[in-house]
């Protein structure tokens, strides 16, 4: 196999690998926006004010009531026994007492006015709330619609791209070890910079890539690389680039899909009949265009790598 071959053969899996990376990205950012659509907010319901709106009115109002009987009781014991001083106290008493249920029963009952004004107007706002909620609800679900489409469509994509991409690996020009998106990026920069001629063998790139990795200036870890993407750019050059081409494709794949979602706004359908303008957007929409460029790469690199290998 010559250099050409395998340069050609390393490219062709970076390419798959990074449109499975960026279909994945994709669907990840739809489906962060999927689980926030379509869901109810919890608004909590005023309480009604109770009775004791104003403590020191209703203390008021209770002892008076609770004390008049024991004036007019002590006023019938003083005409009773002729008692000046009986007569002073209930007289008295009942001035006092009564004095407090009258004021006591106004301050309650300016106070529980007021709380009952307000706790109107919270009501008010709070079935508007719920009213401007339904609506937005309503809405959000003919966007999650249009958005559920995009995401299938990406995962039919995606399982496609992977299948390519296991096709190319089981040609068995790689070793397992190194079929995946770091490896076969730095194995591409190995040749393409003249480093290696030859896979294998002590000046092969399997050994250079080894010994890179002992010295940990190769990272091949998924996980590692994406917290890492800014720190690994001088040792992983190719590896970095394909990784943010594959970022700006998906950015530029969720505005498609944000900008397909918003034309259905306003539009008040359901069922067979949503899904249905859904399908039709989708055909012109700029992630069909994505995918069918995907497709054709695909059909070219398998039939390309039939024939060669």
């Amino acid at each position: 196999m010559t250099v050409t071959d395998i340069k050609n053969y390393l490219a062709m899996a970076i390419n798959l690998e990074r449109d499975a990376y960026t279909q994945k990205k994709a669907m990840e950012s739809i489906r962060n926006q999927t689980f926030r659509l379509g869901v109810y907010r919890n608004f909590k319901e005023p309480e009604e004010p109770d009775k004791t709106v104003n403590e020191r009115g209703f203390e008021a109002y209770f002892w008076g009531r609770l004390l008049i009987p024991v004036c007019v009781i002590s006023l019938v014991l003083a005409l009773l026994f002729s008692s000046d001083f009986l007569l002073i106290c209930g007289g008295g008493g009942l001035l006092i007492c009564g004095g407090a249920c009258i004021i006591g029963k106004l301050i309650y009952d300016d106070d529980y006015q007021k709380e009952m004004k307000e706790y109107n107007k919270k009501v008010e706002e709070y079935k508007k709330c719920l009213v401007d909620d339904a609506k937005r609800v309503d809405a959000e679900r003919v966007k999650d619609a249009a958005l559920e489409s995009s995401y299938s469509v990406l995962r039919s994509a995606n399982e496609k791209t992977k299948n390519c991409l296991q096709q190319l690996y089981s040609k068995n020009v790689l070793y397992p070890k190194y079929r995946n998106y770091a490896c076969v990026c730095t194995l591409y920069e190995y040749f393409d910079s003249g480093r290696c001629t030859t896979l294998e063998g002590h000046e092969g790139a399997y050994n250079l890539l080894e010994n890179e990795m002992r010295l940990n200036r190769i990272i091949t870890q998924n996980d590692r690389i994406l917290e890492n993407l800014e720190t690994m750019k001088q040792n992983q050059e190719l590896l970095y680039e394909s990784i943010q081409e594959g970022n700006r494709k998906a950015d530029q794949i969720i505005r498609g899909c944000d900008h397909m979602s918003n034309q259905l706004n306003g539009i008040q359908m359901q069922g067979a009949e949503l899904n249905a303008r859904v399908a039709q957007l989708q055909t012109t929409s700029a992630l069909n265009l994505y995918v069918n460029e995907c497709s054709r790469r695909e059909l070219e690199y398998i039939n390309r790598a039939n024939r060669i290998f």
